[in-house]
């Protein structure tokens, strides 16, 4: 569906306009005011004229000398323009957003362990909002208190619930407070949320020993960013159906020690592996994988294990 953008403004307020009435494109010119009649109104800045619209030519609308126009969203800054949560929870760009954080949830492993999970609730001046980190944003020691600043956001609905979720492109940086407070109406809202139901693990590393290794499986994986490393099956991304790729990935299963406990089992992606060994691996076969594997083990360091015997808060 073909649309173009247009920032629009009215005294002192800009709004930026999504037409999709293409046929319009030659009539809309700088420095004429319009009438936008029926428009969805996407967030309190934010409009999207469909066909059930009405474009009218209309008396010249002034506006104030020192308004601020925001960027055209093809201009706009690639960690997304910098919103409050109440307008990322609507808008149909990326975002960028900063808040407390009030609730962290437990950390979870999900496509076969491959892909590291964590939400946290942060609030700023406007709203809360559940946000959704993946991988090595994911792995971050989030604490009540902290706030942080998440780029390139964008809304989405998960079991009803509109939520804010991290991209492969998203950072997650700790900055200063924000000077928001926190009330108790701000942890019951989490709390009905089931991400944060359970009771987080200990986050405290302790030391760990890879002693052995069972089996490894290197792959062709999507280089897709947006498919996070996704196994090809039966020759293609399950994903995005991608038939030709130059990457590669791998997992390791090991077993570890944990205190007095031995020979417990993990499985070990190439992104966490590298984490740990703090160097980048680049491996072409199975053979390679177990002779460079074997000329370093055991390997040591620190970790925090979740419930399923995956590391996160690596510490060499």
């Amino acid at each position: 569906m073909h649309f173009f953008n247009v920032i629009g403004g009215n005294g002192t307020e800009t709004y930026k306009i999504r037409i999709y009435q293409k046929a319009r494109f030659d009539m809309i010119k700088e420095g004429m005011s319009f009438k936008f009649q029926n428009a969805l109104k996407k967030t309190e800045n934010e409009l999207w004229i469909t066909s059930r619209s009405i474009i009218a030519y209309a008396a010249s609308v002034e506006t104030s000398e020192d308004i601020q126009v925001p960027n055209l969203p093809e201009n706009a800054p690639q960690q997304g323009e910098r919103k409050l949560l109440k307008d990322a929870l609507q808008s149909p760009d990326k975002s960028e957003v900063t808040g407390k954080i009030f609730k962290v949830s437990p950390l979870k492993y999900r496509q076969e362990g491959s892909l590291a999970v964590k939400s946290i609730m942060i609030k700023d001046t406007s709203s809360v909002a559940k946000v959704c980190l993946f991988n090595k944003n994911a792995l971050s020691p989030f604490n009540v208190g902290d706030t942080v600043k998440v780029t390139n956001v964008y809304p989405k609905v998960f079991q009803t619930r509109k939520q804010l979720t991290t991209c492969p492109t998203s950072s997650c940086d700790f900055v200063a407070d924000n000077k928001v407070n926190l009330s108790d109406e701000d942890f019951g809202f989490a709390n009905l949320d089931p991400d944060f139901s359970e009771e987080l693990e200990n986050t405290t590393p302790e030391e760990i020993v890879l002693t052995d290794f069972t089996d490894v499986d290197v792959y062709i994986c999507c280089d897709n960013a947006a498919c996070r490393q996704k196994k090809y099956v039966e020759g293609e991304c399950p994903v995005c159906q991608r038939t030709s790729s130059s990457s590669k990935t791998f997992r390791v299963n090991f077993l570890f020690k944990r205190g007095e406990k031995k020979d417990l089992k993990t499985t070990v992606f190439k992104s966490m592996l590298e984490i740990i060994l703090q160097e980048e691996l680049i491996v072409d076969d199975k053979e390679e994988l177990i002779q460079m594997l074997i000329m370093r083990l055991p390997i040591r360091f620190k970790s925090c294990v979740s419930a399923n015997n995956m590391f996160y808060n690596v510490e060499k």
